[in-house]
């Protein structure tokens, strides 16, 4: 039998459990204030106008849905983009972030002098599995600090001076998942600065755009620097969470090349790999993401979706930080209301984590991990009782996998 996936399998668990108060704050979507499911205002405007077009359902292009990807590019790169204005960047439409990766990870195989690909420690655990099914070779660099919850900026620093030059490199945008923890706009330069002496070459996986700070530009500030700083990257772009498309697949994977001519090439190539693993990427989550982007009105309804969400869960976040510290104030927990984004490690040990599902049907990830977008006015003490009971029972009957405190 294969391993059970970790995101997956806390679903699967608690789909099975019978027991009604049960809460899942393992998946990683966008809940409204109810805890349910939410179809953005935008996504239903646009859902309106395409069924009024009545439209066919052919193949899309190789490359993709018409029109998406070159509005999607400027959503990354921005509308002046040099880059974009001299036809340095290669992109195609892709089966959301995790399709855009692999497809990345398949054209590095192949065309890369590096076979080597470093993600940070932790990451989102599917980063390893996709790498490694391309046939690179996966390292890790030091990303979190366990003693003091907060980046270990000088690990990371130091593993990516020492990795190889002309190394892969896998960098989350924004959002980091699953810590929450991004780098300081200072530290974001450094780190640029460092990628650039080594040559890297970074993959930036692009999940969350938008819904840090609710600004789209504001989100990709530290990608385009490091454009900017002339780095040759590509962005794995995802319309799942900002789109709340999840089922449709929709994204995109994009190089930044040295020049038109070169990006025509890495086209070619992308397409020529696309063909081979799915012919041709799913339509209408395309189409619903190109209505919005090309009509001004729904775009600036997007926009006004995207703030909602991050305003959300930036209230959710300080709701659990308060109500934990009214649980347990022998514990400093302001280290959760530092985070960003939809994810923050709560600090529990894996037997914390399934204990937690067990004894109070709240389901969380076996490394700790929690979604933010989870958690409600209803729900959030009960939450945190929970969290705060079982450090307590744990330090009791002496657990040594009992939280660690900073």
């Amino acid at each position: 039998m294969a391993p059970r996936d970790p995101v997956l399998g806390v679903t699967e668990a608690y789909n099975k459990d019978p027991r009604p108060e049960k809460i899942n704050l393992g998946v990683g979507a966008y809940r409204d204030a109810a805890g349910k499911p939410w179809v953005l205002p935008s996504v239903r405007m646009a859902e309106k106008l395409i069924f009024r077009r009545n439209i066919t359902h052919e193949y899309a292009p190789l490359r993709g849905t018409n029109g998406l990807v070159e509005r999607s590019i400027q959503i990354v790169y921005g509308h002046e983009s040099p880059q974009i204005k001299h036809n340095c960047i290669a992109a195609i439409q892709s089966l959301s972030g995790t399709g855009a990766l692999r497809l990345c990870g398949e054209f590095l195989s192949r065309f890369s002098k590096s076979q080597e690909v470093y993600v940070s420690n932790p990451t989102w655990e599917n980063h390893i599995s996709i790498f490694r099914d391309a046939g690179l070779e996966v390292q890790r660099y030091r990303y979190y600090d366990n003693k003091t919850r907060s980046l270990d900026f000088e690990g990371m620093v130091e593993d990516l001076s020492k990795a190889p030059q002309g190394s892969i490199i896998v960098i989350q945008a924004l959002g980091h998942n699953p810590t929450g923890i991004d780098p300081t706009w200072s530290q974001w330069k450094q780190i640029c600065q460092c990628c650039k002496n080594k040559k890297h070459l970074i993959i930036f996986d692009l999940a969350y755009q938008g819904m840090v700070s609710g600004d789209l530009d504001k989100d990709v500030q530290p990608l385009r620097h490091f454009v900017q700083r002339g780095h040759q990257v590509a962005v794995c772009q995802s319309y799942s969470k900002n789109f709340g498309l999840y089922g449709e697949r929709v994204g995109t994977l994009s190089f930044v090349c040295k020049d038109a001519v070169e990006a025509q090439k890495v086209e070619s190539q992308l397409k020529t790999l696309a063909r081979s693993m799915y012919s041709s990427s799913p339509i209408y989550g395309a189409i619903i993401v190109n209505t919005i982007l090309s009509n001004p009105q729904l775009k600036k309804q997007w926009r006004k979706d995207l703030q909602a969400m991050a305003i959300r869960i930036t209230n959710m976040r300080s709701a659990l930080t308060e109500a934990l510290q009214s649980n347990d104030n022998r514990v400093d927990w302001s280290h959760i209301n530092k985070t960003t984004g939809m994810f923050c490690y709560s600090g529990l040990s894996t037997e914390q984590a399934k204990s937690l599902a067990v004894r109070h049907s709240i389901y969380v990830l076996d490394t700790g991990r929690i979604s933010i977008a989870g958690i409600t006015d209803e729900n959030v003490f009960r939450i945190a009782s929970a969290i705060a009971g079982i450090r307590r029972y744990s330090q009791y009957t002496n657990d040594p996998n009992r939280m660690r405190t900073p």
